[in-house]
């Protein structure tokens, strides 16, 4: 293959071999040598073989995109089954607090947001009344002083204080052209100190010169050559436009903007700003090109199941009124709202383990479960509690023992009373 480095690179160069020492080595330290040795023939075998499958589609004449998921791992993210709670449940930061932002906000993270935009806010929690916030509004609170949580907060079951934070950012990264370099339209060298693609891919991220959304990556000499973002792709096919190179890879990185699925079952057909094509592999692709698009002036997105069909389509404003008059009902189309300023703290908080889950709590534990409680256990349970004597023997005495059970009590004792009752 032509040009398997770039001009002015070289490829580094192999240490030389080294002086034989004689050393005497023990049948231990033989044996150790030879597995290591095994060990790493059969890691060399692995790696060839990937690099055989990785450049067999490289002379294709249409470079497919071979997609391997790298995330990088995001910070604040909760256990399966957890959700979203207040940091302080039956608190509030009243004898701290910084403003009444209002009655307008209608749900914590809507609170959150606005106290993070607001100067008055100077700390970075809220409190807010999940029954009475029509009435009472949110309320941001200053920064914390010192003490413990009872002699800092005041108690009250109608209040919680919420704590958020700066969003986390998310990247995600595709390995979409391999033994293939965009040096034709190179935006920026990166440096060395970046040892993986998902680091190159968060720097790159981070640094307005890397107007595009994708990096080469050289896994063997990255320590000398270094990681490179691209400048948005130039039209044509891939193969016209890298470059092959055994050397690099081009990675795509998406997923930059964080998307919140908010109104799942709608789509904003009716203030719909722009068709973004059918380009993206999901609703966090769709997020960050629509972030970058400046057609798309709001905030929000419609992805759907089907939008390898019907694409990726931003959100104008939306327009006055409650979200069922608003947006359209349509169960393929789901609304995510991106770039939110701020993330709510999550708190995990799943409830106690029990020894054998009922569908309901019983009063009493009973031998064999009733359909509904008894006052006592019975011997056999019946089905509902009986008012009168039965035909045969009671657990417990009867007030006034009878020779043969009648079918209701009499109002004086018969023949005399026996030893025991019947």
């Amino acid at each position: 293959m032509k040009n398997e480095l770039f001009p002015g690179e070289e490829a580094p160069l192999l240490a030389s071999n080294t002086a034989k020492k004689d050393i005497s080595v023990s049948e231990d330290e033989k044996n150790s040598r030879s597995n290591r040795t095994m060990t790493l023939i059969i890691a060399v075998s692995m790696v060839m073989c990937i690099l055989v499958i990785g450049m067999s589609g490289a002379g294709d004449s249409s470079v497919t995109e071979e997609i391997s998921h790298i995330p990088i791992s995001l910070e604040g993210q909760t256990g399966k089954g957890c959700k979203l709670q207040a940091t302080l449940p039956g608190y509030g930061c009243d004898k701290f607090q910084a403003k009444q932002l209002g009655t307008g906000y209608k749900t914590p993270q809507e609170c959150a947001v606005a106290a993070h935009a607001d100067s008055a806010c100077s700390g970075n929690e809220i409190m807010f009344a999940p029954v009475y916030n029509y009435a009472w509004g949110c309320r941001c609170c200053k920064p914390k002083p010192s003490g413990s949580v009872d002699a800092v907060y005041s108690k009250n079951p109608n209040w919680d204080v919420y704590k958020y934070t700066a969003p986390t950012k998310a990247v995600t990264v595709y390995k979409r052209l391999p033994s293939y370099g965009c040096d034709r339209f190179q935006a920026k060298q990166l440096g060395t100190g970046h040892k993986t693609p998902e680091a190159c891919a968060a720097a790159a991220m981070a640094d307005p010169a890397c107007s595009g959304n994708e990096i080469m990556f050289a896994p063997v000499y990255n320590y000398a050559w270094g990681c490179r973002c691209c400048k948005p792709k130039p039209s044509g096919q891939d193969k016209d436009v890298y470059s092959a190179n055994r050397n690099w890879d081009t990675y795509k990185y998406v997923g930059a903007v964080k998307a919140v699925n908010r109104l799942p079952g709608y789509g904003c057909d009716n203030f719909q700003a722009k068709n973004l094509g059918t380009n993206f592999k999901d609703a966090g692709e769709c997020a960050d090109a629509a972030f970058k698009d400046s057609a798309c002036t709001s905030n929000e997105i419609m992805w759907s199941g089907y939008s390898y069909a019907w694409g990726c389509r931003c959100c104008k404003p939306k327009p006055a009124g409650s979200d069922a008059n608003v947006y359209s009902k349509n169960q393929n189309w789901n609304i995510y709202q991106y770039n939110l300023p701020v993330d709510l703290v999550q708190t995990c908080a799943p409830p106690p383990p029990t020894p054998n889950p009922t569908p309901n709590p019983t009063p009493k534990p009973t031998s064999k479960p009733t359909s509904k409680p008894t006052p006592k256990p019975t011997g056999k349970p019946t089905l509902e509690p009986t008012n009168t004597p039965t035909a045969e023997p009671t657990v417990t005495d009867s007030s006034s023992p009878t020779i043969s059970p009648t079918s209701s009590p009499t109002e004086s004792p018969t023949f005399p009373p026996t030893l025991s009752p019947t």
